[in-house]
């Protein structure tokens, strides 16, 4: 089905929803403070109005419109191959062409930005300093050039990431307030109306969506449909040379009404699986703030223009490609642009040079989870990143499925067979049959040409594959093209996506380190020894530490889903574990926070003030004094304080086991909190958290401390440190007045004296899915490799890679390079397994190939030979030459991380021309290039953004990497039972054109007539053949390696040979022996007679007439009146409405046989014919339910539709040759012995295929396996 066209409604409308509900656990703490409306200066550049972005600065970024603005039709095709630029290669493009610096130092090339400047602003020289503003009047429409579409290498040359503040709304010609950038007062409604007038709308430009008409013809032009109307012509130009022959213009008309039908059902398909895809696209947000006319105003998203200062905050997409002035703790969600779970900070300032790593840009579509940002559009529509994506989309061709190669190479087989046989028969017509003309004998041809088509095998590869992807849609499967069902079958590497696709997409927390031991805290690391017991007085301490340290808290709205988190993932990560501790939420009402500093990047730490219930009397404030001086252990707990608040709608139950609070810890009258980096938390602490008592700082704990960090780093965890101060009365006093307090203060002052404990490490990561382990095994059982490719860090991904069995969880750290060896040096190898050693290489972002390109050598493995796996950073595949590539490639144990989409697509390229058939999954706008170019593209439909789902050609509804696994099942027991259903169809084509070669070489009477012939192929048989696609898995089909899609066909030479000789002449050779039998029991006619008996009898229109009607013989012999067995009407002599036509006689015997007996014998022997060729077919379909195993080892019941499908044929079968309105209008006959020649023959058939089937079991790769059976 061609869904490249229904990819493009909507596209990039719904890419703006990178984030799906399903993220909302890992969205949004609080706002935070609304901007200051304090006044100040207003700064204007020295220009009179906006004018459109310089070119030179964004290499053509212009107003074009955003993705909040609903859009149609962007084929995702081109992303697959020319998505990457915006990536990697641009990233290579700035490292090369901006050389850093910032200031006056820097200057900036503003050649480009002439053409879109008036003269008066052109400048005189090559460039110009930054800061120095230029001079000038708004340029007119006529004057200002609009910018070139260009290509993504644009991003490698802007430069708005390195500018200041200034230069930004100067190049801009943005109105601020450098005062309070907050209260800027943006564009004025005039500039504004005229920007949008002159660059239109923020919105993508849609290709153009062929019309219904096309796609339809489209769909007609189909190989197996063409082949059918191409049979339909022959019939026609039959029945023009032959009009008498009605059945010759029936049957064509038939041909053509399967062809457009088939065409009509693909079309609705189409048209449905179209409204499918649109039903995934949640509402967006059609408005976007912005400050106009000096005012925060709601516009239409699709009304953003460039120069415009946008306002976006917590829970926002951003409506277009933004550089940010000013913002307050904003983190945004690039997951599904960079696959990393993590939130990204953003800032005002950047030292970044590449601008797609810049901290201070936002890019449209992706979400804003925390804070709030105030920048200046600087992009929108086809001009902003994702819209560059979507113009590169356009144009690439549909890839053939596998399955639809090896339709198109048996429909050029059938053909070149049909007319080939065609061309024998007209030649041999006319050569040895003088009794024929030409036309007669092309007529013929036409016939057999006809009957060598299996006119109900598209119907009934359609229904299989329909059959199969509804049976996937009940295991969460949304097949969009119904092809592709198939190619799962064949896939022989899977290339995943880490983070949403094997990963849960959600941050966790994994392992605890407190006590100087590390600690498991998630039921998926259960292989590892011990299990966090926050219980003990350490463990308490650092629970209440990540419990209070937090901005994240549950969502209490009533449209909330339960446990639905507003945060960031690790914020929520830390509360979900919490609450499944303890009662967290009961837990901070206890000690209410009074002050807190959120994280940022520059302090790299979280702090937390919190107010402690009330002691009791002449304790805990002394003691609270004296933990704060650093000086021994904190009191023993207070009493508990009152009642604690019901946590609220949403919020999931606190475990009932958990017997203690907050309270417990005694900790003063307040107490603070520090989460952050751990090198900054440990150097802020003089003590340490040991079994519940504060000890001074040594050496031994410095190393365990460092070798524990390490240890949690090493295995992909992004690790917190956790220190906290207990407070008295004095201490807290001593901190001033809580609102003038701010980090710089306390940076300076108390966190620079060393007072505080050190409560221990707390590390998370995105952990694999449940199911992911036990799928991965599936397919390594089916010889199906599978490959991590993600954006993510080398160590995440090698840490997933283990525990999921991509990598040999035994190879944990056998195969690192020695800390600072050359990429030269031979890896050291730290232990054995089995006798066998277990060798990982990371090849990492400072490798460097050495010496020259060699070809590779399988024998020594080539440049990686000398380890089992691989881990390979991004970057270290830049500098990759064919030999690196050629030894990586052969690993089967292989993970990529910190891959670009450009490179994502490069593996899968890679690996196609290597002869791999590809699957690739993947949920991210970064995964939707592999996603394209891939055999399959799998996206994930829950937490994938819609992007990926329109470029993928299978959506795994759950999100479950084992769905895939079943996809796999399915499409090699698809592959199987279409060959079974196909060998079976073509198995009765020897039975069909033999009477007609019969009738053609010899002049024998017609043995089947051509009604019967598409009864066969349109009713007997296909109706079994569909229900074959009922029939479940062989016994080994998971046990087995991947067909290989180039020599493994569907129907193959020993298919054919099965089918035409070995099985099909099984069928011929009883319905023979019928033919010569009934012509002999019912007329005395022997073989030889029948020779040329064709020629003037056994004809539907009576033969030719004699010049003597009186002769009644040839010898002049007298006739009898009828023959022997007196089964037939009598023959009057001389002249009757019988005696116009021609009367066999027969001298020996004194025989005549008029023509009513001669049509009434010949109606019976063909629907005898008929009888043979579906009882034997009968047995046949019973037979091809299985290619190795003994049928007699099958549930008989086993496959009940197959059964009816069965009994329908032989109750078919009945009606045609026993019912007598049926018998007149069809000519058929009562059959009655001729039932032991079908049973026969179809007992035959199941013996000769159990021998070889035998065979086959003994011997895989013997002579009769391999040519004699399918």
């Amino acid at each position: 089905m061609d869904f490249d066209r229904a990819i493009s409604q909507n596209l990039f409308d719904r890419a703006q929803q990178m984030s799906r509900e399903a993220h909302r656990g890992r969205t949004e703490a609080g706002f935070g403070p609304p901007p200051s409306s304090s006044s100040g200066m207003i700064v204007r550049p020295m220009v009179s109005a906006p004018v459109n972005p310089p070119d030179g600065l964004a290499r053509g970024m212009s107003p074009q419109g955003g993705v909040h603005a609903m859009t149609s039709g962007i084929d995702v095709n081109r992303v697959a191959s020319q998505i990457s630029v915006a990536f990697q290669t641009t990233r290579q493009h700035i490292n090369q062409r901006n050389d850093t610096a910032t200031g006056e130092a820097t200057v900036l090339d503003f050649r480009r930005i002439a053409s879109g400047l008036p003269p008066e602003r052109r400048p005189s020289a090559v460039s110009i300093p930054f800061g120095v503003p230029s001079e000038g009047k708004v340029p007119s429409e006529k004057e200002t050039l609009k910018p070139s579409q260009g290509d993504m290498n644009r991003f490698a040359e802007m430069k708005e990431h390195l500018m200041s503040v200034g230069e930004i709304a100067s190049a801009y010609n943005t109105p601020i307030n450098p005062e309070d950038l907050t209260t800027s007062p943006g564009l004025s409604k005039e500039d504004a109306e005229r920007l949008l007038a002159l660059h239109g709308r923020n919105a993508l430009k849609p290709p153009p969506e062929p019309s219904k008409i096309w796609i339809y013809m489209t769909k007609l032009m189909d190989p197996f449909h063409i082949l059918l109307m191409g049979a339909g012509v022959l019939c026609f130009v039959a029945y023009a040379f032959k009009t008498e022959e009605i059945m010759n213009l029936i049957v064509g008309i038939i041909l053509f009404i399967i062809a457009i039908l088939g065409a009509t059902i693909a079309f609705f398909q189409d048209l449905k699986a179209k409204s499918m895809m649109s039903s995934f696209a949640g509402m967006m947000a059609s408005k976007s703030q912005v400050r106009r006319d000096g005012k925060a105003q709601q516009v239409e998203a699709d009304e953003i223009v460039p120069g415009d200062v946008c306002v976006v905050k917590m829970g926002d997409k951003v409506p277009a490609d933004i550089r940010v002035i000013h913002c307050s703790n904003v983190k945004v969600d690039n997951s599904a642009l960079t696959g990393e779970a993590e939130p990204q900070t953003r800032g005002p300032t950047s030292k970044q040079k590449n601008v797609l790593e810049a901290e201070n840009m936002l890019w449209s579509g992706t979400m804003v989870l925390e804070g709030d940002a105030v920048g200046i559009c600087i992009g929108t529509g086809d001009k902003t990143l994702i819209g560059e994506i979507a113009n590169l989309t356009a144009g690439n061709k549909p890839k053939e499925t596998t399955i639809g190669k090896e339709l198109r190479l048996f429909v050029i087989r059938i053909t070149i067979i049909a007319i080939l046989l065609g061309v024998i028969c007209l030649v041999l017509g006319i050569t040895l049959n003088p009794a024929i003309d030409w036309q007669g004998a092309l007529l013929i041809a036409i016939s057999i040409t006809v009957a060598n088509i299996p006119q109900g095998l598209p119907s009934t590869v359609t229904t299989c594959l329909q059959i199969v992807a509804q049976r996937l849609a009940t295991e969460n499967v949304f097949v969009k093209q119904l092809q592709t069902v198939e190619t799962l079958g064949c896939v022989t590497v899977i290339a995943s996506d880490k983070t949403g696709t094997l990963t849960q997409n959600r941050m966790t927390v994994t392992h605890i380190w407190f006590d100087s031991k590390i600690q498991v805290c998630d039921a998926l690391m259960a292989a590892e020894s011990g299990v966090a017991d926050m219980t003990t007085p350490s463990g308490s301490k650092v629970l209440d530490i990540l419990t209070h340290c937090s901005r994240a808290d549950f969502d209490r709205s009533e449209d909330a889903a339960p446990g639905t988190i507003l945060g960031d993932a690790t914020e929520a990560g830390i509360l979900r574990y919490c609450q499944g501790t303890h009662d967290a939420l009961a837990a901070r009402q206890e000690y209410p926070k009074i002050f807190e500093v959120p994280f940022n990047s520059r302090n790299k730490w979280q702090l937390s003030i919190h107010k402690a219930p009330i002691l009791p009397q002449g304790g805990g404030a002394g003691e609270g004094a004296g933990a704060a001086n650093g000086n021994g252990s904190t009191p023993p707990p207070p009493a508990a304080n009152g009642e604690k608040e019901s946590a609220g709608a949403g919020v999931p139950p606190a475990p009932a086991a958990a017997g203690f609070s907050s309270a417990s810890a005694g900790y003063g009258a307040a107490v603070l909190f520090l989460k952050g980096a751990p090198e900054r938390v440990v150097d802020m602490c003089g003590t340490v958290l040991d079994n519940g008592v504060a000890k001074p700082k040594d050496e031994s704990f410095n190393e365990r401390f460092t070798r524990a960090y390490e240890t949690l780093a090493g295995k992909g965890c992004r690790v917190l440190g956790l220190g906290y101060l207990p407070m008295d009365e004095a201490a807290l006093r001593g901190l001033g007045d809580l609102e003038q307090l701010n980090a710089d203060k306390l940076r300076e002052g108390l966190l620079a004296q060393g007072k505080l404990v050190f409560g221990g490490l707390v590390a998370l990561m995105d952990p694999p899915k449940v199911e992911v382990p036990a799928a991965v095994g599936a397919c390594r059982t089916a010889g199906v490799q599978v490959v991590m490719v993600t954006g993510d860090h080398p160590l995440t991904a090698q840490s997933i890679a283990k525990q999921i069995g991509i990598i040999d969880l035994h190879a944990e750290d056998v195969n690192e390079r020695q800390a600072g060896a050359s990429s030269g040096t031979p890896l050291r190898v730290n232990s054995q397994m089995g006798g066998k050693v277990c060798r990982t290489r990371v090849v990492d972002r400072d490798w460097e190939p050495t010496g020259v390109e060699t070809p590779f050598d399988p024998a020594t493995g080539g440049a990686f030979g000398d380890c089992e796996a691989l881990v390979i950073h991004g970057e270290a595949l830049n500098k990759f030459r064919e030999e690196h590539w050629a030894s990586a490639l052969v690993k089967t144990q292989l993970v990529f991380a910190r891959t670009s989409p450009q490179q994502k697509l490069a593996i899968v390229e890679r690996m196609q021309l290597a002869g791999h058939t590809v699957a690739v999954t993947g949920d991210g706008v970064n995964d939707a290039p592999a996603l394209k170019q891939a055999n399959v593209g799998c996206a994930m439909g829950q937490m994938g953004t819609d992007v990926a789902k329109e470029a993928a050609a299978i959506i795994v509804m759950d999100d479950s990497f084992s769905s895939i696994v079943t996809g796999i099942k399915e499409g090699r027991t698809v592959f199987d039972n279409l060959k079974k259903s196909m060998v079976y169809t073509l198995m009765h084509l020897s039975a069909e054109i033999l009477p007609v070669l019969l009738n053609v070489l010899a002049g024998m009477p017609l043995g089947l007539s051509p009604i019967l012939i598409l009864f066969v192929d349109l009713a007997t048989d296909m109706v079994p053949a569909i229900m074959l696609a009922y029939e479940g898995s062989e016994a080994n089909v998971m046990d087995r390696p991947p067909r290989n899609a180039n020599s493994d066909r569907l129907v193959t030479l020993p298919a054919f040979i099965w089918s035409y000789f070995t099985g099909g002449m099984i069928a011929a050779v009883f319905a023979l022996g019928m033919y010569f039998w009934t012509f002999e029991s019912y007329l005395g006619l022997s073989a030889s007679e029948l020779v040329t008996a064709a020629h003037k009898y056994f004809l539907e229109d009576g033969g030719k007439l004699d010049t003597d009607p009186d002769a009644c013989m040839n010898n002049g012999d007298t006739c009898s009146a009828s023959t022997d067995n007196g089964m037939f009407r009598p023959a009057v002599a001389g002249r009757d409405h019988d005696y116009d036509f021609q009367m066999y006689c027969k001298g020996d015997n004194n025989l005549c046989i008029p023509p009513s007996t001669q049509l009434d014998v010949l109606h019976i022997v063909q629907a005898s014919w008929f009888t043979v060729i579906v009882a034997t077919q009968t047995f046949n379909w019973y037979s091809s339910r299985t290619r190795r195993e003994s049928i007699f080892k099958l549930n008989f019941f086993g496959n009940p539709r197959l059964l009816a499908g069965g009994l329908f044929s032989l109750m078919f079968l009945v009606i045609m040759v026993y019912i007598p309105g049926i018998q007149e209008v069809f000519n058929t006959g009562d059959v009655k012995l001729q039932w032991v020649f079908g049973v026969a023959g179809g007992i035959t058939v199941v013996v000769v295929s159990e021998i070889l089937r035998a065979l086959r079991r003994q011997n895989e790769h013997g002579f009769a396996s391999r040519w004699l059976f399918w």
